[in-house]
């Protein structure tokens, strides 16, 4: 079954209205571990859009702060302060000291 298939609650021990946050990271890592930043930024990408969608503020952070490291080690600057100013948005919204 694809991601964009939609399970019925029962049928997932996962919860349908929140970023799978761990097995989003465990296929990062994957990526990462073999030096595939294409599809490393493709699936954070994927899951940025995802939270947003679902309403996910803390699956967004998460993901954001991935996107962070991930912009850094690619040296894109533009995009890093784009992700940084999202996750401070969310903190400022949501009051998260």
């Amino acid at each position: 079954m694809s991601e964009k298939q939609t399970q019925c609650k029962s049928c997932s021990k996962e919860l349908q209205d929140k970023v799978p946050i761990i097995r989003v990271i465990e296929k990062l890592d994957s990526f990462l571990a073999k030096d595939d930043l294409d599809s490393a930024l493709r699936l954070l990408t994927y899951w940025e859009s995802e939270a947003n969608n679902l309403g996910d503020t803390r699956g967004l952070l998460e993901i954001l702060n991935e996107e962070i490291g991930l912009y850094r080690r690619l040296a894109d600057k533009e995009s890093g302060l784009r992700a940084v100013k999202s996750a401070i948005d969310i903190m400022e919204k949501e009051e998260y000291t």
